[in-house]
């Protein structure tokens, strides 16, 4: 908002439109897992998150109706990338319980644990090396390839994971009736 549109308010009404998409979307999101699924509910989710996130990249600072649009949409969509997320992760538990015979809930959530925190640590890594190589100065007018580097790591690099992440999800084997 402050390098790009040059607004700094700005961020502040993208975060009201993200949390107002992230609280609508809830019962949404509950029907949808159980009329169809985790699966397609996730990937869908994730779908219409990273087309959100390429919109980043098509939009101008100008498109600021266009901004706050896909900032609700993409909280509406992330809600459902969490709460399907989180619904899976129960099924996994139980279906490795049936399996083994064993509860290992604590393992399983702590391991996303660790995951979630070492893809926060990543990102940081990451997002500081890209702003040293892009000529990033805290305060100060950034340069265009700083502006791009910006744009990307909003917009492209999430939607890039994203489809890996529906990719993977596809192929996940555990469905209501396993």
């Amino acid at each position: 908002a402050k390098y790009w549109v040059h607004d700094e308010n700005a961020a502040a009404r993208w975060l009201i439109a993200y949390f107002a998409g992230s609280m609508i979307s809830y019962p949404f999101w509950f029907r949808i897992t159980i009329r169809f699924e985790k699966k397609p509910a996730y990937v869908i989710a994730m779908l219409v998150n990273a087309m959100c996130s390429l919109g980043f990249l098509l939009c101008t600072p100008d498109d600021r109706v266009a901004l706050a649009a896909l900032m609700g949409l993409s909280g509406f969509s992330a809600i459902g990338i969490w709460v399907t997320q989180m619904a899976a992760s129960a099924d996994v538990i139980e279906w490795d319980e049936e399996r083994t015979g064993r509860r290992q809930e604590g393992a399983y959530y702590g391991f996303l644990v660790f995951l979630q925190k070492t893809g926060i640590a990543l990102t940081l890594a990451l997002v500081q090396w890209i702003f040293s190589r892009t000529g990033y100065v805290t305060d100060a007018p950034q340069n265009e390839a700083n502006r791009l580097a910006i744009r990307w790591l909003i917009g492209g690099f999430p939607a890039l994971l994203l489809a890996i992440s529906i990719f993977l999800a596809w192929r996940f084997p555990i469905n209501r009736s396993k």
